[in-house]
């Protein structure tokens, strides 16, 4: 039996919502073992990392290009923000 364009999409887009749903549930779960379970701490200040250091470090995770290439290059700048956003 043939499928219909239409039951294509739809069984397409169940798929989609399934693997959606599963990645959910294994962040959910990964989140529990490292947090809970492990005990690993989630920000930087609970390690008593401050940011007198964070310029220095953006700088270095940039290497000798001044940049950090990836889905979208970072500067020092963008690098030391999200190290501010991580205390």
């Amino acid at each position: 039996m043939r499928r219909s364009a239409g039951s294509e999409k739809g069984a397409a887009c169940l798929r989609r919502l399934f693997q959606a749903t599963v990645c959910r549930a294994m962040e959910h779960e990964l989140s529990a073992f490292f947090f809970d379970t492990l005990g690993l701490q989630s920000r930087l200040s609970d390690l008593g990392i401050d940011d007198r250091d964070f310029a220095v470090m953006a700088k270095k995770a940039c290497g000798q290009y001044g940049m950090r290439p990836g889905f979208t290059d970072l500067t020092p700048k963008d690098v030391e923000a999200i190290y501010r956003m991580c205390l």
